[in-house]
């Protein structure tokens, strides 16, 4: 069996199974954790919850590199647009109301030549932000800015559909301003939420139908689940998938709020499996064997 070794933080290290992605372990709400980060950077990590899990740091950009990014994206934005997959999560549900805002993927830059000033700021910021990850930036998505604008939001939904081929395991959020009010980050499904949810609620496994997740939650709330408040230059992580699994974490149900004064710009950095191909092939096995 293949075994690998990450380096948190603190000189402590974690064990990384049959050669699936590092995902930090679970820590007590509050935790921190002091992370090194590509460039000579380092910064507090601090656990917000556990069931998702998500975790969150301050001080991962500064204003100007996020004026760079910003600058980088706003003559390519576009209108988002959902895509109707039909698959098991549900995303067929999703309707133009759902998400309103603009956004545009930025090319990855190479690693040297010719690049803009704006472009090696991308380059540096991939970098800083997979290795809060522990990740490599070659396992990240193209970034994606997103511009919100009052009265516009993207209601709850999830970020990966486990299918091997295109799993997200796991999301950044990279705050590029904090100029405005609204525009929170929620997950309504929190540890907390189910435990406070009646006897027969907490008997059920977490829906998959966003319609209901939804409806439940009045499309995106901050009085439910866990808030986190945009800030410029923090970003927070969190896990789609369960640890050492293709599976989807449906506590990972997220929506980005109404925005109701001022602009709101936000990054989106997804990480795939590197071994996508293998754990697929490893599961197919596994399912004819039994």
């Amino acid at each position: 069996m293949a075994r690998t070794v990450a380096l948190a933080s603190g000189g402590v290290l974690y064990a990384v199974l049959d050669g699936h992605p590092f995902v930090f372990p679970q820590a007590e709400i509050g935790t921190t954790r002091r992370v090194a980060l590509d460039g000579g950077r380092s910064v507090e990590l601090e656990t917000l919850s556990a069931k998702p899990r998500v975790l969150y740091a301050d001080g991962v950009l500064d204003p100007s590199e996020c004026d760079a990014i910003r600058r980088l994206a706003e003559p390519w934005l576009e209108a988002d647009v959902t895509l109707l997959t039909g698959d098991r999560v549900d995303a067929a549900f999703q309707s133009a109301s759902d998400r309103n805002s603009k956004s545009a993927l930025l090319e990855t830059p190479p690693l040297s030549g010719g690049l803009s000033s704006d472009e090696e700021v991308l380059r540096m910021v991939r970098s800083r932000v997979a290795s809060l990850l522990r990740q490599q930036p070659l396992v990240a998505e193209r970034m994606q800015v997103v511009r919100y604008r009052p009265g516009e939001h993207y209601h709850y939904h999830v970020d990966t559909t486990g299918d091997p081929a295109t799993a997200r395991y796991a999301t950044a959020l990279i705050y590029l301003d904090d100029g405005f009010t609204g525009g929170e980050t929620n997950f309504p499904l929190t540890e907390a939420t189910r435990r406070a949810a009646p006897l027969w609620q907490r008997m059920l496994p977490l829906t998959r139908n966003g319609k209901f997740v939804r409806q439940d939650y009045n499309n995106c709330q901050t009085d439910v689940g866990l808030t986190v408040t945009p800030k410029q230059g923090r970003v927070a992580i969190f896990y789609n998938t369960l640890p050492s699994s293709l599976e989807v974490d449906f506590h990972s149900w997220h929506g980005g709020c109404d925005v109701t004064r001022g602009e709101k710009w936000l990054a989106n950095l997804w990480f795939r499996f590197p071994n996508a191909q293998a754990e697929a092939r490893h599961r197919q096995a596994s399912e004819h064997l039994a």
